[in-house]
């Protein structure tokens, strides 16, 4: 039994393909804005992203670059969807994160265009936190620049940036994955340690001579 648990043990251990070398975070964000002006139908705009980032502090070897205080989006990671009176937002290619510690997403049904912001958090020595945190609630959306007729009919052109009526945010951490191809070491050391045990086997049950 103690043999069998020894080899559950190695093989649980070399299952794991890699291990974590650092931490992303899986961000989900969304935000509704409604009218404030009378309405009667379509009078919401819905808001939703997901998107992996890496915090400020993983670009420490790089303090020169912009994400050395502004964190950086995982390429490919970004996922936005809208709908409502403002039409369908979306954000830059590359990475979107500006160096004043927002998301841009811009409409594309109208013009001049409207932008809902998604707050970032900047370094630690400039917001007291490095970038966006684990959690719940912690960043949130703003209605940054309310341009076309639509969006001021809806809000009144007194308002400059209209806030969501509800919002919420939950920011999990993600291991990340170092690449190293343990599954052959492991074979290999599981090969050593099976002559081992058989070698102290035969030992124990060598005959003893008198």
């Amino acid at each position: 039994m103690r043999r069998l648990l020894v080899v559950l043990a190695t093989l649980v251990v070399c299952s794991a393909p890699t291990w974590a070398d650092s931490i992303e975070l899986d961000v989900n964000a969304w935000a509704t804005f409604t009218a404030t002006q009378p309405c009667s139908s379509n009078c919401t705009e819905t808001i939703a992203t997901n998107f992996l980032y890496m915090p400020p502090s993983d670009f420490a070897a790089d303090p020169n670059s912009e994400a050395s205080f502004t964190g950086q989006i995982v390429p490919g990671s970004m996922n936005v969807s809208s709908s409502g009176f403002l039409g369908s937002f979306s954000t830059p290619l590359g990475d979107p994160i500006s160096g004043q510690g927002y998301i841009p997403f811009f409409n594309k049904a109208t013009f001049p265009l409207d932008e809902i912001d998604l707050q970032v958090p900047l370094a630690a020595e400039i917001d007291g936190v490095d970038g966006i945190q684990p959690g719940v609630n912690t960043v949130g959306f703003d209605l940054f620049y309310c341009l076309s007729q639509v969006c001021q009919a809806a809000f009144g052109t007194q308002q400059l940036h209209p806030g969501p009526s509800s919002e919420s945010s939950v920011v999990t951490r993600v291991a990340v994955p170092d690449g190293t191809p343990f599954f052959p070491l492991c074979l290999s050391s599981f090969g050593a340690f099976g002559l081992v045990w058989r070698w102290r086997r035969r030992e124990v049950r060598a005959p003893r001579h008198t």
